[in-house]
């Protein structure tokens, strides 16, 4: 019998593949299978990430310690770490050209593209663009000779637009539609609210279903966002946008004197397994800190010794964060 670490590295390389769609219901099966599976799963890609992505990882670290205090973050085994990493690195040698694409433009253009728990992941468009889905996300693509569009179904995801002079670039979200004729930006979909920030050229939001020739109702510059909550009086107002928000593609929650409440809404969106307050009032701490959101019990371990609580087990599996 195979182990959860095994068939996490079988899974990891499927689900990179050009027929990771196809082989996706059986994947979320496996992960639902085994608490172990996702965070087995979660382990690997960590350290996939880690040793696969862009030097911007290795910036927002060292950037999260000189600027923002102390950082409570995941601290694995290093006998885990040491061997997630050989297996992640002997399958991107041995799979580099899938590694390169998670999903192909034609499965891009084919059907939704979404993300299991945990998961995050980068979609190739046929125009060059990429989208990266957070987990737990959802996007509808739909390409025209005079639009591309988007319709950001749940979830966040990170839009990379490259340039095309005779079709802008249109994301659906909530009830508010993001335009770019390039640039990067991001959107969220969330519980109560939709979120977007700009990061690279400016971005326009007008009402969904508005002409793309009308007038925006906001402009975003980089290093701007807003938030729509439905039902507000008053209109959202553009602010900065929080420092480290922009590298969660990179596995890095980062948090500046954040209630912990919001943190643990934040971070539970990545797991099944939930970290819970055994005192409501607990929710008021705040947290500065660099995080990675899995594995669960690791985050629960570090926010614990964070505050001198200590963690316990809810009946349903849970994890509960309690004072002495």
């Amino acid at each position: 019998m195979t182990t959860a670490c095994e068939q996490a590295a079988d899974w990891f390389a499927r689900m990179r593949g050009p027929d990771a769609e196809a082989h996706r219901a059986a994947f979320e099966q496996w992960l639902a299978a085994d608490p172990r599976h996702p965070e087995a799963y979660a382990v690997l890609e960590s350290a996939w990430q880690e040793t696969a992505v862009s030097g911007e990882t290795k910036f927002a670290d060292d950037r999260a310690l000189e600027q923002y205090g102390p950082v409570f973050g995941l601290i694995m085994p290093r006998v885990a770490v040491a061997a997630a990493a050989a297996a992640a690195a002997l399958l991107v040698v041995l799979l580099w050209p899938a590694a390169q694409s998670s999903v192909s433009p034609q499965a891009a253009m084919a059907q939704p593209m979404q993300t299991a728990l945990g998961e995050i992941r980068t979609i190739d468009l046929p125009d060059g663009s990429k989208i990266t889905l957070d987990t737990d996300s959802q996007v509808k693509v739909s390409f025209a000779e005079d639009v591309r569009s988007v319709e950001l179904v749940r979830g966040r995801a990170r839009f990379e637009v490259l340039p095309d002079p005779s079709r802008t670039f249109i994301v659906d979200a909530g009830n508010r539609q993001v335009a770019a004729r390039e640039g990067r930006f991001d959107a969220a979909v969330l519980p109560g609210r939709v979120c977007v920030s700009a990061w690279r050229g400016p971005i326009d939001i007008r009402d969904r279903g508005a002409p793309i020739t009308s007038a925006a109702l906001f402009r975003l510059t980089p290093g701007q966002s807003l938030d729509f909550v439905p039902g507000e009086s008053s209109a959202p107002q553009a602010r900065p946008a929080d420092k480290g928000s922009e590298q969660w593609p990179a596995g890095m929650l980062v948090f500046h004197s954040t209630p912990l409440s919001d943190v643990l809404a934040e971070t539970n969106r990545y797991s099944r397994k939930r970290i819970l307050l055994g005192d409501p009032s607990l929710g008021a701490l705040r947290v500065t800190g660099t995080f990675r959101p899995l594995p669960v019990d690791a985050l629960a371990t570090s926010l614990a010794a964070a505050f001198d609580l200590r963690t316990g087990a809810a009946p349903d599996g849970n994890i509960v964060l309690k004072r002495p």
